[in-house]
């Protein structure tokens, strides 16, 4: 009996692995996408931003605006989600 259930089951078995496999390998694109955007366009910010500690910004200050940048940020991709 649980031969012919394995055997009714098997490609919808298969159906939902090969749909898992497809949706971890998205997800893993989405993360390196992610990352790689963050790279190019986030860290020239974040020096940007403490290199004006070095003209005479107090650290305060400078944390005040990349914490600000962060915050607005994260509320739009909770608002856009």
């Amino acid at each position: 009996m649980d031969e012919v259930l394995d055997a009714s089951l098997a490609s919808r078995r298969f159906s939902a692995n090969l749909v898992a496999g497809f949706a971890g390998g998205a997800l893993l694109l989405a993360s390196i996408g992610n990352l790689r955007l963050a790279g190019l366009y986030g860290w020239p910010k974040i020096t940007r931003d403490w290199s004006a500690v070095g003209v005479g910004c107090q650290r305060a200050d400078v944390l005040r605006l990349v914490l600000g940048k962060g915050v607005v940020l994260a509320g739009l991709g909770i608002v856009a989600a």
